[in-house]
Protein backbone atom coordinates (compact mmCIF):
# COMPACT_ATOMS: atom_id res chain seq x y z
CA UNK A 1 0.00 0.00 0.00
CA UNK A 2 1.00 3.63 -0.79
CA UNK A 3 1.96 5.67 1.84
CA UNK A 4 0.17 9.35 1.90
CA UNK A 5 2.12 13.00 3.11
CA UNK A 6 1.75 16.35 3.08
CA UNK A 7 3.23 18.43 0.62
CA UNK A 8 6.44 19.44 1.28
CA UNK A 9 7.14 23.42 1.13
CA UNK A 10 9.38 23.37 -1.97
CA UNK A 11 6.72 21.10 -3.59
CA UNK A 12 3.89 23.13 -2.78
CA UNK A 13 5.96 26.13 -4.51
CA UNK A 14 6.35 23.79 -7.48
CA UNK A 15 2.52 22.99 -7.74
CA UNK A 16 0.92 26.76 -7.26
CA UNK A 17 3.55 27.85 -10.26
CA UNK A 18 1.99 24.63 -12.79
CA UNK A 19 -1.35 24.81 -11.50
CA UNK A 20 -1.35 28.77 -12.54
CA UNK A 21 -0.96 27.86 -16.11
CA UNK A 22 -1.71 23.75 -16.20
CA UNK A 23 -5.39 22.86 -17.53
CA UNK A 24 -5.39 20.78 -14.37
CA UNK A 25 -5.06 23.47 -12.25
CA UNK A 26 -8.08 24.40 -10.92
CA UNK A 27 -8.59 20.89 -10.03
CA UNK A 28 -5.68 20.31 -8.29
CA UNK A 29 -6.07 23.51 -6.03
CA UNK A 30 -9.78 22.27 -5.42
CA UNK A 31 -8.06 19.09 -3.76
CA UNK A 32 -5.27 21.19 -2.36
CA UNK A 33 -7.59 24.11 -0.82
CA UNK A 34 -10.52 21.92 0.54
CA UNK A 35 -9.19 18.58 1.11
CA UNK A 36 -11.56 16.73 -1.20
CA UNK A 37 -10.91 13.06 -2.19
CA UNK A 38 -10.11 12.72 -5.98
CA UNK A 39 -13.30 10.89 -6.28
CA UNK A 40 -15.80 13.41 -4.41
CA UNK A 41 -14.18 15.95 -6.87
CA UNK A 42 -14.85 13.96 -10.29
CA UNK A 43 -18.68 13.89 -8.66
CA UNK A 44 -19.28 17.76 -7.96
CA UNK A 45 -21.53 18.88 -10.29
CA UNK A 46 -21.98 23.30 -11.12
CA UNK A 47 -25.18 23.42 -8.60
CA UNK A 48 -22.91 21.60 -5.83
CA UNK A 49 -21.43 25.16 -5.46
CA UNK A 50 -23.29 27.78 -4.26
CA UNK A 51 -23.41 30.16 -0.93
CA UNK A 52 -20.03 30.14 -0.66
CA UNK A 53 -19.57 26.86 0.09
CA UNK A 54 -19.12 23.20 -2.08
CA UNK A 55 -21.82 20.36 -0.98
CA UNK A 56 -20.30 17.57 -1.22
CA UNK A 57 -22.82 14.24 -1.06
CA UNK A 58 -21.51 11.76 -3.89
CA UNK A 59 -18.34 10.15 -5.24
CA UNK A 60 -16.99 8.19 -7.99
CA UNK A 61 -17.22 4.70 -7.42
CA UNK A 62 -13.19 3.79 -8.42
CA UNK A 63 -14.58 0.67 -9.66
CA UNK A 64 -17.54 1.07 -11.47
CA UNK A 65 -16.97 4.27 -12.35
CA UNK A 66 -20.97 5.12 -11.27
CA UNK A 67 -21.32 8.77 -8.78
CA UNK A 68 -22.71 6.84 -5.87
CA UNK A 69 -23.26 7.95 -2.30
CA UNK A 70 -20.43 9.11 0.17
CA UNK A 71 -19.08 5.97 1.81
CA UNK A 72 -20.14 7.50 5.21
CA UNK A 73 -22.14 9.62 6.59
CA UNK A 74 -19.25 11.94 7.33
CA UNK A 75 -18.45 12.12 3.91
CA UNK A 76 -21.44 14.39 3.06
CA UNK A 77 -20.37 17.55 3.78
CA UNK A 78 -20.28 21.33 3.19
CA UNK A 79 -16.67 22.85 2.13
CA UNK A 80 -16.22 26.71 2.56
CA UNK A 81 -14.68 28.30 -0.54
CA UNK A 82 -11.17 29.77 0.44
CA UNK A 83 -10.36 32.61 -2.05
CA UNK A 84 -7.87 32.05 -3.99
CA UNK A 85 -10.14 29.21 -5.26
CA UNK A 86 -13.00 31.45 -5.87
CA UNK A 87 -12.18 32.73 -9.34
CA UNK A 88 -11.61 29.82 -10.45
CA UNK A 89 -15.39 28.39 -9.66
CA UNK A 90 -18.34 28.92 -11.76
CA UNK A 91 -20.24 31.86 -10.38
CA UNK A 92 -24.29 30.61 -9.66
CA UNK A 93 -26.04 29.93 -12.28
CA UNK A 94 -23.22 30.10 -14.97
CA UNK A 95 -23.35 26.37 -15.90
CA UNK A 96 -26.25 24.16 -15.47
CA UNK A 97 -26.50 22.83 -12.16
CA UNK A 98 -26.39 19.12 -13.34
CA UNK A 99 -23.06 19.56 -15.38
CA UNK A 100 -20.00 17.85 -13.76
CA UNK A 101 -17.49 20.62 -12.33
CA UNK A 102 -14.46 19.14 -13.83
CA UNK A 103 -14.94 17.58 -17.18
CA UNK A 104 -12.26 15.35 -19.43
CA UNK A 105 -10.12 16.70 -21.74
CA UNK A 106 -10.41 16.03 -25.94
CA UNK A 107 -7.21 13.32 -26.39
CA UNK A 108 -6.39 15.25 -29.80
CA UNK A 109 -6.94 19.23 -28.69
CA UNK A 110 -6.00 18.75 -24.46
CA UNK A 111 -7.00 21.98 -24.04
CA UNK A 112 -10.49 21.28 -24.86
CA UNK A 113 -13.18 20.38 -22.51
CA UNK A 114 -15.54 17.48 -23.74
CA UNK A 115 -18.53 17.56 -21.19
CA UNK A 116 -17.42 14.22 -20.53
CA UNK A 117 -17.61 13.26 -16.40
CA UNK A 118 -14.37 11.65 -15.24
CA UNK A 119 -13.81 8.65 -14.99
CA UNK A 120 -10.81 7.21 -12.20
CA UNK A 121 -8.73 6.32 -15.50
CA UNK A 122 -9.02 9.81 -16.66
CA UNK A 123 -8.10 11.73 -13.36
CA UNK A 124 -4.84 8.88 -13.62
CA UNK A 125 -4.23 10.52 -16.65
CA UNK A 126 -4.78 14.08 -15.78
CA UNK A 127 -2.94 13.94 -12.45
CA UNK A 128 0.29 11.89 -14.28
CA UNK A 129 -0.07 15.18 -16.89
CA UNK A 130 0.21 17.48 -13.97
CA UNK A 131 3.13 15.44 -12.57
CA UNK A 132 5.04 16.17 -15.14
CA UNK A 133 4.45 19.52 -15.51
CA UNK A 134 5.48 20.13 -12.18
CA UNK A 135 8.94 18.26 -13.00
CA UNK A 136 8.94 20.88 -15.61
CA UNK A 137 8.02 23.85 -13.53
CA UNK A 138 10.82 22.40 -11.04
CA UNK A 139 13.35 22.03 -13.34
CA UNK A 140 12.97 25.89 -15.02
CA UNK A 141 12.45 27.04 -11.54
CA UNK A 142 15.73 25.27 -10.47
CA UNK A 143 17.43 26.54 -13.64
CA UNK A 144 16.30 30.33 -12.65
CA UNK A 145 17.49 29.20 -9.27
CA UNK A 146 13.99 30.63 -7.59
CA UNK A 147 14.60 26.89 -5.72
CA UNK A 148 17.78 24.94 -4.87
CA UNK A 149 18.40 21.93 -6.85
CA UNK A 150 17.93 18.77 -5.35
CA UNK A 151 20.51 15.54 -5.40
CA UNK A 152 17.75 13.02 -5.89
CA UNK A 153 14.04 13.36 -6.61
CA UNK A 154 11.32 13.51 -3.91
CA UNK A 155 9.25 10.64 -4.05
CA UNK A 156 6.19 10.91 -6.50
CA UNK A 157 3.03 12.89 -5.31
CA UNK A 158 -0.34 11.56 -5.65
CA UNK A 159 -3.46 13.35 -5.83
CA UNK A 160 -4.44 11.94 -1.97
CA UNK A 161 -1.36 13.47 -0.85
CA UNK A 162 -3.58 16.87 -1.49
CA UNK A 163 -5.73 15.82 1.28
CA UNK A 164 -2.97 14.90 3.52
CA UNK A 165 -1.54 18.37 2.88
CA UNK A 166 -4.91 20.08 3.06
CA UNK A 167 -5.27 18.22 6.75
CA UNK A 168 -1.68 18.84 7.68
CA UNK A 169 -1.96 22.97 7.39
CA UNK A 170 -5.68 22.83 9.60
CA UNK A 171 -3.26 20.93 12.25
CA UNK A 172 -0.95 23.40 11.79
CA UNK A 173 -3.31 26.19 11.88
CA UNK A 174 -4.83 24.80 14.97
CA UNK A 175 -8.48 23.51 13.94
CA UNK A 176 -9.08 20.16 15.73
Amino acid sequence: PQSHRALTARERKILLRTAETHRAGPWVLLLLYTGLRPGESAALDAGDVRGGLIHVSKALDGRTNEIKAPKSRAGGRSVPIPQPLTPLLPRAGALPPDRPLFTQFDRTRAHLPTGKRHTKQSLRTLWADFAAAMAETERAMAARREIPALPEPLPPLTPYDLRHTYCTDLARSGVP
